[in-house]
């Protein structure tokens, strides 16, 4: 009989929360737009100061996006890898990460360490490890 585990339920949210990221992402594009009209209308009006601070505002912007994207990508990737049962210190690290994201990344974040610790939960993960490994020795041989 298998252990009962909130790895699925847990992994579902990941997938939310890494889709709202993403969406989120969106949001920040506004101030590369922002940034880039700064940049065309100072240069049609000889502004030289708003140029710069549109360059600042586009290269924030685009890391800003980045950023959240990137977050985005991470967090549905530890959700692909908890319905896997594998990568764990991956799911961990992203987890800690997601707790900046107050209130429901914190939320989020600790729920699924607490779920990843538990002792009957780290055996599904290593399990996965060890099969991992014995295919791809099969796989060399």
């Amino acid at each position: 009989m298998e252990q009962r585990n909130n790895l699925d339920t847990i992994a579902i949210f990941h997938f939310i929360s890494g889709g709202l990221k993403i969406f989120a992402s969106l949001f920040v594009l506004i101030y590369v737009v922002m940034g880039a009209g700064m940049i065309v209308s100072g240069g049609h009006s000889g502004g030289a100061e708003m140029q710069i601070t549109g360059g600042v505002i586009l290269i924030f912007g685009l890391f800003g996006f980045l950023l959240v994207v990137a977050m985005g990508i991470m967090s549905i990737l530890c959700g692909k890898y908890l319905k896997e049962r594998r990568n764990r210190i991956f799911c961990m690290v992203i987890s800690g990460i997601a707790c900046m994201n107050a209130p429901l990344g914190t939320v989020l974040g600790v729920f699924t360490i607490l779920e990843i610790e538990k002792p009957e939960v780290k055996p599904l993960f290593e399990a996965n490890k060890a099969r991992k490994e014995e295919a791809r020795r099969m796989a060399g041989n």
